[in-house]
């Protein structure tokens, strides 16, 4: 029977009587010198979509994506490699899309939207808000002031048959239809 050393230098080691001796310092009790309850120190999504104002407010424009003659870019926009701009499409900044994400057609993209990588959007109004990583959103509806997390899925009813809102929902989530 063959022995792997990993296992024997555990063995080894928690055998031997072995007493963990305190830190030099003394742990700090209040981490946090804020006073009030955790629940203050936690961000919201307010507080999320006003730090992502703030950071594009400072978005210089650039292009490492591909855009169609018919869309139309104004502002500060910025467009992640491999990235498509679809005609029929208008994006005003500031705006940050990711890589290789997939705009358009028939899409309005608003002021102060923050898109990840690998997002589809489509036949969608969508401002002032932050759409993660991999997320596809083709609804005909407008979304604002929105944290959509990553691989979120929102589609149109009228693309369903039978017609009807199936939802999946997390934890003190909320939600108008």
């Amino acid at each position: 029977m063959k022995k792997r050393r990993g296992v024997c230098f555990i063995t080894v080691f928690f055998s031997h009587k072995t007493r963990i001796k305190p830190p030099w310092r003394p742990r700090r009790r209040n981490t946090h010198p804020a006073p009030g309850p955790v629940e203050h120190l936690n961000p919201s999504a307010t507080d999320l979509l006003e730090a992502n104002q703030l950071i594009l407010q400072e978005l210089q424009p650039y292009n490492h994506g591909k855009v169609e003659e018919t869309a139309t870019l104004t502002n500060n926009v910025g467009i992640g490699e491999g990235a498509i701009i679809h005609g029929r499409t208008t994006i005003r900044g500031p705006v940050v899309i990711g890589e290789h994400c997939e705009i358009g057609p028939n899409t309005y993209i608003g002021s102060y939207t923050s898109i990840g990588d690998h997002v589809r959007i489509a036949n969608t109004e969508i401002e002032n808000s932050i759409i993660m990583e991999g997320a596809h959103i083709d609804c005909g509806r407008r979304i604002v002031d929105s944290l959509i997390g990553r691989n979120v899925k929102i589609l149109g009813y009228e693309q369903n048959i039978p017609k009807g809102h199936r939802l999946i929902l997390g934890d003190m989530a909320t939600v108008t239809l």
